[in-house]
């Protein structure tokens, strides 16, 4: 199965240049954790996420009005390919040691999110499928 497949396509994003009061806002309202930066060309080019606001702005006393998500932004993005496979995917979120990672096209251009827990729910779904298929529950 492709990572194309089972990714989330609606992404929260943010630009570089945006404030993290901004940022913050627009996580809250769609009640996600982390945002993807997009450059100009609508590809990944860092990640913020609730924790980065809360230890780079919070605790440090920035001032968020101020502060731009370029300032606190996670960079270098590593992203998977949509044709990639879950077992490739899985490799490189634990070499990177992130729970979410980018989904982009052949131009590296933004067109999902996959998260651990797509991949969970993809494997309980499979497990359950062939759960049913033996005629057991479980």
């Amino acid at each position: 199965m492709s990572v194309g497949k089972i990714s989330t396509k609606e992404v929260a994003t943010a630009i570089p240049d945006e404030t993290i009061r901004q940022a913050a806002r627009r996580m809250a309202a769609r009640n996600v954790g982390t945002l993807v930066i997009l450059d100009s060309l609508g590809r990944p080019s860092g990640l913020v996420s609730d924790r980065d606001l809360m230890l780079q702005v919070l605790v440090e006393e920035r001032n968020a009005d101020m502060t731009t998500v370029s300032e606190v932004m996670s960079t270098p993005v590593a992203a998977v390919h949509e044709r990639a496979d879950i077992d490739d995917a899985l490799r490189e979120m634990a070499a990177c040691r992130v729970r979410r990672m980018p989904v982009v096209d052949d131009a590296g251009r933004l067109v999902g999110i996959i998260a651990l827990d797509d991949v969970l729910g993809f494997f309980a779904k499979e497990a359950a499928d062939v759960a049913h298929l033996l005629g057991k529950r479980v």
